[in-house]
């Protein structure tokens, strides 16, 4: 990575957990380091999406499992590559959902409810930046990135392969 290349934001958030609107927590296992923007967006994309998304079947959100979060590092862990959103403390990586009733929905597989993968990731895509999920590349096939990269003309990049079974 280049000396020039500025890693993490000047007072980045520790991210534990998010309140639902009924008072429940969410836990975020690990913890995420994140800017304040990312976390904000990302915490509001919890509350209002992915808990009624749970709750069509039935279900509530425990916790979320993180797969990374800040880390000063280029994309894709290529060296000379550019600085990744996660080193801009930018990005969070999603590897599954906890419920309440204990199971746990992994992004990708066939014991996830269709109608809760569907809402993940159309919302996701209308939240954030970029998405990247299963079918997007090799690096991205167990975990979802999101991210609020800056883009000319709010470009944005979606790229989550849903199965066929899986309606929106």
């Amino acid at each position: 990575m280049s000396a020039e290349a500025f890693c993490g934001d000047e007072a980045p958030v520790r991210l534990t957990a998010i309140r639902l609107a009924d008072g429940q927590k969410v836990e975020l296992r690990p913890h995420a380091l994140l800017r304040c923007e990312t976390a904000r967006i990302f915490a509001h994309w919890v509350r209002d999406d992915l808990a009624a998304a749970a709750a069509v079947f039935g279900g509530s959100i425990k916790w979320i499992g993180v797969a990374a979060s800040y880390s000063c590092r280029p994309r894709n862990n290529i060296s000379g590559a550019r600085l990744s959103e996660h080193g801009r403390a930018n990005a969070i990586d999603i590897g599954a959902v906890g419920l309440g009733d204990g199971r746990t929905i992994p992004i990708r597989g066939a014991e996830a409810p269709a109608v809760f993968i569907a809402t993940m990731r159309q919302s996701a895509c209308q939240r954030f930046a970029t998405v990247l999920g299963p079918g997007s590349d090799r690096a991205h096939e167990r975990h979802i990135h999101v991210d609020l990269a800056s883009r000319r003309a709010n470009f944005r990049i979606c790229q989550w392969n849903i199965p066929d079974w899986v309606e929106p």
